[in-house]
């Protein structure tokens, strides 16, 4: 906290958001990603900084866990689930007018027999 009120000279306001989201993978990768804001900033600090809020570097590249899904491709998985129901739905309504036009035909002919 100390490192946001020396960069925005104002107190963090959200810690209690920071509080749950600080472990989460989706953001804890994009700290790593950003580049320095201000050339003034040494490359000790920045990595020290990193390490205060998500550990260091060397023990995320031994853990290597897969980030959360995010939105999409969770929309994605969504629509090719839906998908796939489609076509099942679409294969069971073939095979039921199948049958139906098979017992339609059946009964055409018995009635054409008597």
């Amino acid at each position: 906290m100390t490192l946001y009120l020396t960069f925005q000279k104002k107190t963090f306001q959200l810690i209690h958001c920071w509080t749950e989201l600080r472990n989460c993978l989706k953001f804890s990768s994009t700290l790593e990603k950003k580049t320095r804001k201000s050339p003034l900033e040494s490359p000790v600090a920045s990595a020290s900084a990193q390490s205060q809020f998500i550990g260091t570097p060397a023990q995320e590249s031994e853990e290597r866990i897969e980030r959360a899904m995010g939105k999409k491709a969770a929309k994605r998985l969504k629509k090719s689930e839906h998908d796939a129901k489609d076509v099942e739905f679409i294969t069971a309504l073939t095979q039921v007018k199948d049958t139906v036009s098979k017992l339609s035909k059946a009964r055409y002919e018995k009635i054409q027999d008597d």
